[in-house]
């Protein structure tokens, strides 16, 4: 009777292996980003561009704005698409756990109906 609601054990690995794959391009791309922030705080640092008054400027600076943004139309641009690929994977990240947390329900209510057919009794 319960035998056909046997979980497909297949989709569970295939989101197992999905939310692996997300978390290591998270990873990748935050070490993209994590590049790109310091290569900004060394050039706003050297450059005398960003100068002010013929001294770098106060890191708490660099902090609240060129490492949000960028400091230049280059790095606005990759920042731009690094943070918008790392939204997108925080997305399949968590539509991969969803998935994870419903093959395990699945799995979870096959067992208890496995369970119930033998009649087992306590006591």
């Amino acid at each position: 009777m319960f035998e056909e609601y046997i979980p497909d054990i297949s989709a569970y690995l295939e989101a197992w292996q999905k939310l692996t794959q997300c978390t290591y391009m998270q990873q990748v791309l935050n070490a993209e980003l994590d590049a790109l922030v310091a290569n900004i705080y060394l050039e706003c640092t050297r450059d005398n561009k960003f100068f002010i008054n013929g001294k770098p400027p106060a890191i708490s600076l660099i902090s609240a704005s060129y490492a949000v943004v960028g400091n230049s139309a280059e790095t606005t641009d990759k920042m731009g698409q690094l943070k918008s690929q790392l939204f997108s994977i925080a997305k399949e990240t968590s539509n991969a756990k969803a998935e994870i947390k419903v093959e395990e329900m699945k799995l979870s209510l096959y067992q208890t109906m496995s369970a119930n057919s033998r009649n087992v009794v306590d006591g």
